[in-house]
């Protein structure tokens, strides 16, 4: 004989039970991930100051590994070759992202905010503003990011950015140049907070690299 109470009485324990809400159905989500923050203190730029020009920045092209909010690292490892000696060549490069860390927003609109901040700066220009607003520009900046990470390998460490950014002409996009800005920056210590100071410090040269070259 089936007991027609039974469905009843459970719904009713799970209505007191979600009511009363002290504990969730839902997986741990675990604890909440440690945020860090990419500062680059911007400086001016040696260039005289002419604000004839206004120029509209476009977010970076990037690799998949870098539109996201996450600090990416790489380090190389050997293959694994029984009975082999190791040597140089076996090394392949594995690139990770660091666990339970993340930056504050996503690279590729840090990278375009910054550049605009670092541009705004150097007081060279009439206006300076996104490459997605409507306004009037006479040049524009396109950029790719290749590099932006902490780099582990056999006995250093070091943060490693580089960016290939053009200059175009609004009018025909016709490109005035293109050059590759990089810098590296050794890091001391296997640990965040120094991983943070060596990309921030790299971060920092790369973004005068660029404000000092547009004009």
């Amino acid at each position: 004989m089936v007991n027609n109470k039974m469905p009843l009485l459970f719904f009713l324990f799970m209505a007191l039970f979600l009511q009363n809400g002290c504990v969730s159905l839902l997986p741990d989500p675990g604890p909440a991930p440690q945020k860090i923050f990419l500062n680059p203190s911007i400086t001016y730029s040696p260039l005289p100051k002419g604000r004839s020009k206004s120029i509209a920045v476009s977010k970076p092209l990037t690799p998949t590994r870098y539109e996201n909010n996450r600090l990416s690292v790489r380090h190389s490892i050997y293959h694994s070759v029984p009975h082999k000696e190791k040597k140089d060549q076996d090394l392949i490069t594995v690139t990770d992202h660091v666990s339970g860390v993340v930056i504050q927003g996503n690279l590729p609109d840090l990278i375009q905010d910054h550049l605009i901040k670092a541009l705004m700066t150097s007081e060279k220009f009439k206006a300076v503003g996104y490459a997605q607003e409507s306004f009037h520009r006479d040049n524009i900046i396109e950029s790719s990011l290749e590099a932006f990470d902490v780099i582990i390998e056999k006995n250093k460490i070091y943060a490693k950015i580089q960016m290939t950014v053009k200059l175009l002409s609004s009018k025909g996009r016709k490109i005035i140049w293109q050059k590759q800005f990089s810098e590296t920056t050794p890091i001391a210590e296997h640990k965040i907070s120094a991983f943070v100071l060596g990309l921030t410090s790299a971060y920092e040269s790369v973004l005068y690299q660029i404000t000092k070259e547009v004009h």
